[in-house]
Parts: structure tokens; sequence; C-alpha cells
């Protein structure tokens, strides 16, 4: 008896043992439901960003270079190598990166990338390439209480004017007195995510950071064309806390072949190519390979279950750039023109290069899953989604001249509409139509 008593406490504590375990396991298993990760995929998808970094206008890789990247909930730190190398590797989150590029003597770079979440396995990888702008060895120096003018270094030209008697106060809100140091620098555009970065005309970098002046500095920029300027230039300020480029108020204006604003404090500006913009959305024919299913010589149905069609892909001009110059007169800065409206549009549509003149066809699977009545005949036709936009631009010349002209580009979208039509062998016939 007593064995037996023995037996059934042993039996009663694994019981006891084996019940605290799965409510352990449940307890575990809700905790971890009620906390599942956001944009973290641990031992799924990683993430790697790598590039280079190059003294600008030339082929001179930059070593020492501090890379710096920020997410929302994560930074990292690294350095270039004696290549210009740089690399972030076994990062384990999607979405937006924000990078910032350093080194003494040089123009802070800001660029803005992101990624998609990638499936289980995958390491997605983006390169980014930059180029740091090098400080002009010497600054120009002006005691405020003179006045004088600032040149802009690079490819482009212009000054800054000081007006003499203008308060000076550093980032920190305090007065300075006596001659300062100035620069102002031409450096790379800054890319954002932002579709509200417009397509420069100049980009400059103006030092000492921080710096704001009363009354505001004139600025301006020479206009790289010899006879037609852009009348809706626009400033812009980079904002290195929210990374994006924010429009000012203040007007840009044209004078004596000069772009002129006017600004208050120091820091990245761009004058920008402005264009109002319009989208609208037709449909285009495309081809239906063998589009005649033939059942009329049957009694029994026939189902067409897909269709292969030649679906386009691409950008194209509805009316190229040159030709929408010359019909509107102007035969004078057509390069240099359109260069700056293809900056504009590549910039607006995220483009790598400019749009071709013909779309791209792909033959392209399409599901119909269509039953044809014996004693029929199906006849398929398709048509595809086709998006315009319309960039509007003010051309004025020294005469006093103005054009207003439309570029319009052409996306093909992904949305086919396959259309169906039954014919009888009496040709009485009805059809219908479809969207993929």
């Amino acid at each position: 008896m007593k064995l037996q008593t023995t037996k059934l406490k042993g039996i009663f504590k694994a019981s006891a043992l084996l019940i605290a375990a799965s409510v352990m396991a449940v307890s575990c298993n809700e905790k971890h439901a009620e906390y599942p990760p956001v944009t973290e995929t641990p031992g799924a998808a990683t993430y790697e960003i790598n590039g280079y970094v190059m003294k600008s206008g030339t082929t001179t890789a930059l070593s020492d270079v501090t890379v710096t990247y920020e997410t929302d909930s994560k930074s990292g730190t690294t350095t270039t190598n004696s290549n210009g190398y740089f690399e972030f590797k076994g990062l384990s989150e999607y979405g937006t990166y924000d990078l910032t590029f350093e080194k003494d003597g040089y123009s802070t770079n800001y660029q803005t990338i992101s990624f998609t979440q990638g499936s289980d396995g995958e390491n997605k990888i983006q390169s980014v390439n930059v180029n740091l702008s090098a400080l002009p060895e010497n600054s120009t120096t002006i005691d405020p209480e003179e006045g004088g003018e600032v040149p802009i270094e690079g490819d482009v030209s212009g000054e800054l004017v000081i007006p003499a008697g203008t308060v000076v106060r550093n980032s920190s809100g305090q007065t300075v007195t006596g001659p300062i140091g100035f620069y102002a620098n031409e450096v790379d555009d800054i890319s954002t995510s932002d579709a509200n970065s417009y397509a420069p005309i100049a980009v400059l970098d103006l030092l000492p950071n921080g710096y704001t002046f009363t009354p505001a500095l004139t600025l301006r920029v020479d206009n790289p064309m010899n006879d037609y300027y852009f009348g809706d230039a626009v400033l812009q300020y980079y904002n290195s806390s929210s990374r994006t480029w924010q429009t000012q108020s203040q007007e840009v204006t044209y004078e004596d072949g000069q772009y002129v604003t006017t600004i208050s404090h120091f820091s990245i500006y761009k004058i920008a190519l402005g264009a109002a913009i319009s989208t609208s959305t037709t449909e285009e024919d495309i081809t239906v390979n063998n589009p005649v299913t033939d059942n009329s010589n049957s009694i029994e149905s026939a189902l067409v279950s897909s269709v292969t069609v030649q679906k386009l892909s691409g950008y194209i001009y509805e009316t190229p750039i040159s030709t929408v110059l010359s019909n509107a007169g102007i035969t004078t800065d057509v390069s240099a023109i359109t260069e700056q409206i293809q900056n504009v549009i590549q910039k607006y549509l995220g483009l790598t290069q400019n749009p071709s003149t013909s779309f791209t066809t792909t033959n392209t699977n399409m599901s119909v899953n269509h039953t044809v009545p014996g004693g029929y005949i199906l006849t398929l036709t398709a048509s595809q989604e086709i998006m315009q936009t319309t960039f509007t631009f003010n051309l004025a010349n020294s005469s006093g001249t103005t054009n207003s002209i439309d570029v319009t580009v052409e996306h093909a979208g992904d949305v086919v509409t396959i259309g169906t039509t039954l014919t009888s062998g009496n040709d009485h016939g009805n059809g219908g139509g479809g969207s993929n």
C-alpha cells in the first residue's frame, strides 16, 4: 500500500510539471503575439549599403570620409578606405536610411535611400556613390560694417552681396563683429525622396553654417544660357533635420543676365526650375497575339483561359523637346534649354535616363477565362493605360519675348483591358470587356 501511494504522488507531481510547462508555453506565445516586430526581420532578410566617395569634378577617391546612417530607431558610422569605399552590412531594418558624408575641408553631402521589405534569406543591396566638393583654400574675408561681395566658387559664377552695416549673428544667436571669412561654394544636388525637390540651376553651400543676417543678403547667380532664361525659377533651402528641400517665399527675379534673390541665413540653397505640372490618362490599343478563337465548326464549348499581349513599358516624349522649341520659334540656346528641361523631367519622374522615342514591348500572358460556345467565334482586343505628364515652362529672352512651352511625357501604365466579341455563324454578336 505504501508503494502505491508513492507511485500516485509521483504521477501527480509529473502531471503538475506538465501542466505548468504548458501554461508557461502558452504565456510566452501570448506575450510574443502582443509585441510583433514592426520593421525588423531578424534571421530573415538583411540589407546592405555601400558605395564610393570621390572629390567632385575629379576621379580622386576620398579616404577617411565619415559616413553615418540614421533610421527611426538606429544609427551607425564608418569611414571610407583608401579607395573611397564604404559599406554597412547585415542591416536588419527596411525603410528609409538618411546618410551623411563629412570630411574636413569639404562640403557635407546628404543622401536618402529606401529599402522595401525583403523576403526570407534575401540580402538587398543599394550602392550610393557621392561627390564631395572641396572648400576654397582661402575664404573671402569681409567686415560686415564695411560690406563687400563673396564670389561663388565652382562651375557657375555669381556673387553674394553683403551690404554695409549688416548685423551678423552666429548659430547661437550671438552678434559677430569684425572681419569674417565667408564661403559660397557650388556643390552637387542632394537627392531626397521628397517630390518637392526641383531640378537645379545652381546648388550652393554658404558658410559659416547657421549664420544669420539683417538685412538679408542679395544672391546673384549668372544665367548659363546666352539669350533665354527661365521665368519660373524658385529658391529652395535644404533642411538637414527633415532631409527635405523647402521652397522659400522670396522670389527669384532676373536682372542683367543673373538670377537674383535674397537670403537671411547660411545653409545649402538651390536656385531651381519650377514648372506647372498636370497629368491625364488615356488608353492605347495594343497588339493581341492570336486574337481569334474560331469555334464555329464545333458543337462543344471551348475555354480560352489566357492570351498573350504585347504590353508596353517605358517613358516617351509625345513630341521631342527640340521640335517643341522649334515650333515656338526658339532657335538659340537649344542645347542648354533641352538639358535643363530634361533635368526637371528626370527629377520629377524619378528617371535615371531620358525618355525614349518609343515604348518597349514585351509579350505578357493575361488571364481571360472566357467560354466560346459551339458555333461561335471569339475575337479579343486589348488596350493599355497611358499616363501623360505635361510640364509647362516659361521662357523669356532679353528682348522681352516670352514663350510658354509644353513638354509632355507619356508613361505606360500597368492596367491592361481585354475586350471580347462573340460572333455567331449568322453574324449575330455580343461583346464585353474586362481589366487585368
